[in-house]
């Protein structure tokens, strides 16, 4: 499923991995009703979500310790404001 970008960092070709069930570099909105037009934008890189965030995590939890911490932009679905998650499938 690659969805952490593993193969590709033991450096399989980009072309030949498939994720299938999404990756950890995408984000979409958590509301179901919240759609685009054209179905790619969906979906945008995560790439917004700077780095440097892991003392706002709680390790026992791995929650933030704060929610109002989610109530940043970079967290946020670009077209509804509603909550983003990672573009994975959870099954």
């Amino acid at each position: 499923s690659n969805i952490d970008g593993h193969f590709e960092k033991a450096g399989f070709a980009h072309e030949k991995v498939v994720t299938c069930h999404g990756d950890l570099q995408h984000l979409q909105c958590l509301r179901r009703d919240c759609r685009a037009e054209d179905p790619a934008e969906n979906v945008w890189s995560a790439e917004c979500i700077p780095s440097g965030l892991g003392h706002l995590i709680d390790e026992g939890s791995l929650r933030f310790r704060d929610a109002a911490d989610l109530e940043a932009p970079y967290f946020r679905c670009p077209r509804c404001g509603g909550l983003c998650r990672p573009n994975v499938w959870f099954c």
